[in-house]
């Protein structure tokens, strides 16, 4: 297995991989519901990620073959903090034939890597709270809960 950043022309395995994910986030709550044009604004907006120097954009090969992907961002907090920068993990996704071979370790590694190498002390990332699996996973990895995201439909 191989991680490197991705480039455009990685885009088609990826979008492949990221309907499957967004797909599965419909399950959980309608407000995860996806417009009729979600794959050319997921493809749209993965692009603008993959040109963003703020954001680190990976892929996990076997075989020359993308069977997984990682994004994460660096982003600021206020100025009164001491600790002014933080990690935000976006999407880590290993397609369903790949799993359990260690694949989302080394992606997490990679991204918790770059942030170190940019000098940020803080990881954060959002997980739906009906996803029990994910919840799991990422208190393995020694995510703690931090804060209650909390949502309220209107009328």
């Amino acid at each position: 297995m191989f991680i490197r950043k991705a480039d455009e022309k990685d885009i088609n395995s990826i979008l492949n991989m990221a309907v499957m994910l967004h797909k599965q986030h419909e399950t959980y709550s309608t407000y995860y519901k996806l417009r009729h044009s979600f794959r050319s604004l997921i493809n749209q907006y993965y692009i603008s990620l993959l040109n963003d120097v703020s954001v680190h954009f990976i892929v996990a090969l076997i075989n020359e073959e993308i069977v997984g992907y990682a994004y994460a961002s660096i982003g600021k907090r206020g100025p009164y903090y001491q600790e002014t920068m933080f990690g935000s993990l976006g999407e880590v996704f290993v397609s369903e034939e790949h799993r359990k071979k260690g694949i989302a370790d080394k992606l997490i590694q990679e991204i918790l890597r770059w942030f170190r190498q940019h000098n940020v002390h803080y990881s954060e990332l959002e997980v739906d709270s009906l996803n029990a699996l994910a919840l799991k996973k990422w208190q393995q990895k020694g995510y703690v809960k931090f804060i209650e995201k909390m949502l309220l439909k209107l009328d």
